[in-house]
């Protein structure tokens, strides 16, 4: 029965069959798993089975059994190479069989190899990149080694320390002349890799021992002459052009794009719908689409393109993160809203876009004003509105963000600063053009209006409040737009809670705010579910009255709903 024999390359199983023809069944299986010191990467898997044919894990390590079982696996050292477990009186670093292939590789490199080796990927990669440390790195690992060779033992070859192999194969390319050529020797490596011209007459041949300096077992490493600049790579006789397969390539460099003008019309054509019929769709069903979207323009962005197309798919990145963000926030998400609010404004940050970075620092702004940090909601706006003052996020970063913001800061002359800022820069809308939510384009009177009256009602001035939601209302009942109707009624039904007492309706009030939850019960926004709390709070002194149980029970219902609904991550 054959263990794990058939899994060693020729060469390695050729020189262990001639030293030991007759045990091939006890050979310890090949584990690829190593680290850059030649040593198993902390596997404690068998490499050997414990029952062989005819015979066992102890006989097959030089160990009685009863040896074997009086010393626990984890405890025994193992052979530096394959991880088998050392017999008891070995004190080297390697079993019998990995100690004869361990002495010929720090003799020196083997001189012939199949042209599988050099067609290797990471060799052919290397060679591409005129990377001679990656070469020598891809050398050490090729999988016609069986198991990489260490660093140490590359050293050895050309009188190296590991640290100094490490630091070649990881730091920038070679570019003395004299070493090029030293590895090329000393590995062998066919002509056709090379991206430099050997001296003339070398050939391939392998090192004698004894000549380095520092370890005396392999050829040492050429130094640089001091003050020499003739033997760096280039600067001796350097060739005055560059081939014309090298320059055609560099052109198609220029123009190559995994994108066209078809595929960032489409994405614009989605990202203006998502934004158009936000408010219409359920946030629920809406998140995958958008988060397939943001996918597959991540996709596209590691590919490569020229810098418009590029630019374009960092816009279409930043807005739909930032749609993401405001959905995952609709979803009661609010860590994952951050984060997506972060990630659209590295963005928008990136391509230099004023009014995209005001576009996304209102969303943030948003983001922080429903999940209770004031102060960040306040930060952003203003941050967003210093970068575009006159652009068509002014009216949305003054009213929705700013004025809300120092509402719940207690500021009331903020507030009617932040106001009069956005009434001032309003785009003129007809009266029955509502803008979306999460408009590109400038706010409407309607939502201008709304979000007065929640910032006015959280002062406390509530006719002002009512007047305010009252405009508003009247515009989103006749674009049946669910969200901000809701919001207002319920901006509404908390103004008429404070009407003097011999004025208050309070069936009127309790009425408004029902509608509001039946308006949204199939969209779960936790905006308007913040707004009911607040109804319902303002509304405690009448707790045992009817209607107030009945916005009471649709909130517990709604709440219910969404805690069935609503996935861990979106």
């Amino acid at each position: 029965m054959m263990l794990g024999f058939e899994t060693i390359p020729g060469a390695e199983r050729d020189m262990i069959a001639a030293l030991h023809p007759a045990d091939l069944t006890c050979r310890p299986q090949i584990v690829n798993d190593y680290d850059d010191s030649g040593i198993a990467a902390g596997r404690d898997r068998p490499t050997f089975l414990h029952r062989m044919h005819g015979g066992t894990l102890a006989a097959s390590c030089g160990l009685t059994e009863s040896e074997e079982l009086s010393v626990p696996a984890m405890d025994r050292r193992r052979c530096a190479r394959c991880r088998a477990p050392l017999a008891m009186d070995n004190d080297a670093d390697y079993c019998a069989s990995c100690e004869p292939l361990v002495a010929a590789l720090r003799q020196h490199p083997q001189a012939v190899l199949p042209p599988a080796f050099w067609n290797h990927p990471p060799i052919q990669a290397a060679a591409r990149k005129q990377h001679m440390g990656n070469l020598v790195a891809a050398y050490r690992r090729n999988p016609h080694h069986g198991s990489p060779i260490s660093q140490e033992i590359v050293g050895e070859w050309a009188g190296m320390s590991q640290t100094q192999v490490s630091r070649m194969e990881t730091g920038q390319p070679e570019q003395h002349i004299d070493r090029l050529r030293f590895w090329a020797t000393l590995l062998h490596i066919p002509h056709d890799l090379l991206w430099f011209e050997l001296a003339p007459g070398s050939a391939p041949a392998v090192i004698p021992r004894g000549t380095a300096k520092a370890a005396g077992r392999g050829q040492q490493m050429p130094e640089t002459p001091a003050g020499d600049d003739r033997r760096v790579l280039g600067s001796q006789e350097p060739e005055p052009f560059d081939a014309t397969s090298i320059i055609d390539d560099r052109r198609r460099l220029a123009t190559e794009s995994n994108v066209d003008e078809s595929v960032l019309a489409y994405l614009d054509a989605e990202i203006r719908d998502i934004i158009a019929t936000y408010e219409q769709r359920q946030p629920l069903a809406l998140a995958p689409y958008v988060r397939g979207l943001r996918a597959r323009v991540h996709e596209l962005l590691e590919g490569r393109q020229p810098p418009h197309h590029r630019e374009h798919l960092y816009v279409a990145a930043a807005k739909l993160s930032g749609i993401h963000g405001v959905l995952a926030l609709d979803l009661g998400e609010f860590a994952l809203a951050g984060r997506y609010g972060a990630e659209a404004f590295a963005f928008a940050d990136a391509v230099h876009e004023p009014d995209l970075q005001a576009w996304v620092r209102g969303g943030q702004s948003l983001i922080a004003y429903y999940s209770g940090q004031y102060h960040d909601a306040l930060a952003y706006a203003r941050d967003g509105y210093a970068r575009s003052p006159d652009g068509p996020q002014a009216v949305r970063l003054a009213i929705n963000g700013q004025a809300r913001a120092l509402a719940r800061l207690g500021h009331a002359q903020g507030v009617d600063e932040a106001v009069e800022r956005g009434l001032t820069a309003l785009d003129d809308r007809g009266e029955h053009d509502v803008s979306p939510s999460l408009a590109l384009e400038p706010y409407c009177q309607a939502r201008t209006a709304a979000n007065a009256a929640t910032a006015y009602l959280i002062l406390g001035r509530h006719q002002e409040a009512s007047t305010h939601a009252r405009l508003a209302l009247e515009a989103f009942d006749r674009a049946e737009l669910h969200g901000p109707r809701a919001l207002s009624r319920l901006d509404l039904a908390t103004a008429e809670l404070h009407r003097p007492r011999r004025e208050l309706d309070l069936e009127f009030a309790c009425t408004v705010a029902a509608e509001a939850l039946t308006l949204t019960t199939d969209h779960a926004f936790e905006s308007v579910t913040q707004r009911a709390k607040e109804f319902l709070t303002n509304a405690n002194q009448w707790s045992n009255h009817t209607a107030v149980q009945h916005v009471a029970e649709l909130l517990q219902q709604r709440t219910q709903r969404a805690l069935t609904a609503i996935p861990s991550t979106p």
